[in-house]
């Protein structure tokens, strides 16, 4: 890929600006751009990231045109192709060809090999706030570039695949509204759980009434003990009146019994003997 023009349409004090690199017909097609601080060298190049990134959400170059309105043009020489490309801040659709016909972003992205900006920054990109970001990500060994400049360092041929198991563990843990991490089904269980507590659970008047209620079941308890004992005396008394009664009757059973001699008397009288 190849700049011949870049266009800054409407994009912060280099609106209207065009830097024109014409066609390579030159042994050497290498172009410096240069100037002191604040002349607007990290414009351009921001114009130029929003040309093949797009324009972010937050635009800090929106301060003489709105955000709405911002554009940056340039004609690039895609593969031996030369085509005209244009970049509005629109949410989708906001690559377009000539005409203003809409493209794919695979027109732009298919010819940066895979690199994202950040990488983009970090590898093709030299500003003081760049420099120093790619300093601290080397050193705590974040983004591509620090991880493999770290995984050299440290002798770890494998340190992506290792991130990256440990970032598969991760979103197995969690994932924000994910409903199949553990995390999301521990909370669901937690959620079951809570609620079976407010089902049982009971507030402080209920406890007291069924405090209360005990106690009188239980004071009703101890009085039905106590009546039960009485009877049971009652009844042991009253069983052992009924074996001193039952034993006296069958001792004494001869003095009421009528004598043996009796009989023939009590025959004669049946005869109407003995009558006056």
């Amino acid at each position: 890929m190849r700049i011949q023009r870049l266009s800054f349409d409407f994009f912060g004090s280099f609106t209207g600006k065009i830097f024109d690199f014409g066609k390579a017909d030159r042994p050497s097609d290498f172009h410096v751009i240069y100037g002191p601080n604040e002349a607007g060298k990290t414009t351009a190049m921001e114009g130029y990231l929003r040309l093949l990134y797009g324009f972010p959400i937050r635009e800090p170059y929106g301060f003489q045109h709105q955000r709405q309105n911002l554009q940056i043009s340039g004609l690039l020489e895609l593969d031996g192709e030369t085509r005209n490309l244009t970049r509005l801040p629109t949410r989708t659709g906001n690559l377009r060809g000539d005409a203003g016909a809409t493209l794919p972003e695979t027109a732009i992205a298919s010819h940066l090999g895979g690199l994202s900006l950040e990488d983009y920054r970090s590898l093709l990109c030299l500003d003081d706030e760049t420099i120093e970001k790619g300093g601290n990500d080397i050193a705590n060994a974040r983004g591509d570039i620090g991880r493999l400049l770290f995984s050299a360092a440290a002798g770890v041929a494998d340190l992506n695949a290792v991130l990256e198991q440990a970032r598969e563990e991760a979103d197995n843990l969690y994932r924000k509204r994910a409903s199949t991490t553990r995390g999301a089904k521990l909370k669901l269980k937690l959620g079951e759980i809570e609620r079976q507590i407010r089902e049982m659970d009971v507030n402080a008047s209920a406890w007291h009434k069924l405090k209360e209620s005990l106690r009188a079941v239980e004071e009703g308890e101890a009085k039905a003990k106590e009546t039960r004992d009485d009877l049971r005396v009652e009844q042991a008394k009253t069983a052992a009146l009924t074996r001193t009664l039952r034993q006296r009757f069958l001792g004494d059973r001869h003095v009421i019994c009528p004598p043996r001699d009796l009989s023939p008397r009590r025959s004669g009288w049946a005869d109407g003997e003995g009558r006056t």
